[in-house]
């Protein structure tokens, strides 16, 4: 099995190197127990099944690197087990991208609250100019014959001003939607 190359971004252990190294030195600390318990469970199961394992190395540098590794242990004909055989592949750049997919995911769960939010308040905010205006062209209508001219005027005047704050809202509305996007 290679798992070294001399030109990776990686820094991937030479071959003669890996001949030296226990997997508890290259494994990183917070995936050490898992690789341990697995390790177990491949000595007590006396199938040949192997195991595979998402788990974290550390190169060279001591940077992390993700990694898919396929384990499975070599039984003499007696059962016993002789050696571990490993297939490790670096998957680093998935796992890179799929904590990307998550950041984005929180960045739109957090936008939509948002927008829900917003839309709440503005829901609230054309309500009462409509409610306003509503209120005032019920009274009237309904009391037209009974209002004095004076009454009329006042009334009319309360609906351009609802209409004029509407307006405005609308207006900042807009302009706000056309700075976002």
């Amino acid at each position: 099995m290679t798992v070294c190359c001399l030109n990776s971004k990686y820094h991937y252990f030479q071959n003669n190197e890996l001949n030296k190294i226990n997997f508890r030195d290259i494994t990183h600390p917070g995936d050490l127990d898992k690789s341990v318990q697995l390790t177990k469970e491949l000595i007590r199961n006396e199938s040949c099944e192997n195991r595979f394992m998402e788990k974290r190395y550390l190169n060279k540098n001591g940077d992390i690197i993700w990694a898919l590794t396929n384990v499975s242990l070599l039984r003499d004909f007696e059962g016993k087990p002789l050696y571990f055989i490993a297939q490790v592949q670096n998957i680093t750049e998935r796992k890179k991208a799929e904590e990307q997919l998550i950041q984005y995911t929180d960045e739109l769960k957090s936008l939509n609250a948002s927008k829900d939010k917003f839309f709440s308040i503005i829901s609230h905010d054309l309500r009462s100019p409509f409610n306003s205006l509503l209120g005032i062209t019920e009274y009237i209508s309904q009391s037209y014959n009974d209002l004095t001219p004076t009454e009329i005027r006042e009334s009319v005047n309360n609906i351009y001003n609802s209409s004029q704050k509407l307006y405005n809202l609308i207006l900042n509305l807009l302009e706000w939607s056309r700075l976002q996007s």
